[in-house]
């Protein structure tokens, strides 16, 4: 009877095309509802698909840096500007110096002591110099702080193992949406990260997962949504918190969404 309540809220056409699945468990009772997305995935993917793939992901990260940036131009104006600029690539590879970065116009190389990883989205201030760009800043898109934290009046159990009561993924990497007046969102992966590439994630607002992870040609790993729990699914325990995310790395832990304070099983 809910889903058919909720099916008629939300129009029968658009909770057909949904890839979204309401659970029902002991928090539906109390007037809160557990939302599921689910990523397409592809058996085999083939060239197209993988760029499109990294094409997605170029505009998605950009579209969070641009607004930081200052006098933004294309890698390909970049390399006859004489002021100070930035612009936003996807690295290429590291070199000696820094690194070389790309968009659709272009490459360019930064000169820069900044640590990355092949495929990272960043942007770069700085200025030209001998066709190379020295750079002054390093920007990622990262985790706003002045924004709103959703909580609620609820204490709830994440495991990894399907157990009475309890929230499960299905898949990951997965948003869990939490709501009953308010709202958590909890994202769940399933990776071995260590707790500094975890919170790279978040600084980069992207899983960064290995490259033959990668089934389908949306972008299911950027971090479009800001989430209140980074839950990584691990053996390894640790907890952390980013720029008001508590990040849970574990196979299963009771959290009370009201004060955040937590118990890992």
């Amino acid at each position: 009877p809910d889903m058919l309540n909720k099916i008629n809220e939300d129009n029968i056409d658009e909770s057909l095309r949904s890839d979204k699945l309401v659970l029902d468990s002991k928090e539906a009772e109390h007037g809160i509802s557990v939302i599921k997305s689910r990523a397409k995935q592809k058996a085999k993917m083939s060239v197209s698909d993988f760029s499109q793939y990294y094409q997605n992901k170029y505009e998605n990260i950009k579209s969070l840096i641009q607004n930081k940036a200052e006098n933004l131009v294309s890698i390909n104006k970049a390399k006859n500007e004489p002021s100070k600029l930035s612009v936003i690539g996807m690295i290429k590879q590291n070199t000696q110096q820094g690194i070389i970065i790309e968009d659709v116009t272009g490459e360019i190389e930064v000169i820069t002591k900044e640590q990355a990883d092949e495929d990272d989205v960043l942007g770069v201030t700085g200025s030209v110099r001998e066709s190379r760009l020295f750079a002054e800043s390093i920007i990622y898109p990262d985790i706003q702080i002045n924004r709103k934290i959703g909580s609620l009046d609820e204490t709830i159990t994440l495991s990894y193992k399907p157990k009475q009561n309890t929230i499960t993924p299905d898949k990951t990497p997965q948003y869990i949406e939490i709501s009953n007046n308010n709202k958590v969102v909890i994202l769940a992966y399933k990776t071995e990260s260590n707790k500094e590439k975890t919170i790279a994630m978040l600084k980069k607002r992207h899983l960064s997962p290995k490259r033959n992870e990668i089934m389908s040609s949306e972008d299911v790993f950027f971090i479009n949504k800001i989430p209140e729990i980074f839950w990584i699914i691990s053996e390894n325990k640790w907890s952390h918190i980013h720029r008001g995310v508590l990040i849970l790395s574990c196979e299963e832990a009771k959290i009370n969404l009201k004060t955040m304070e937590f118990e890992i099983l």
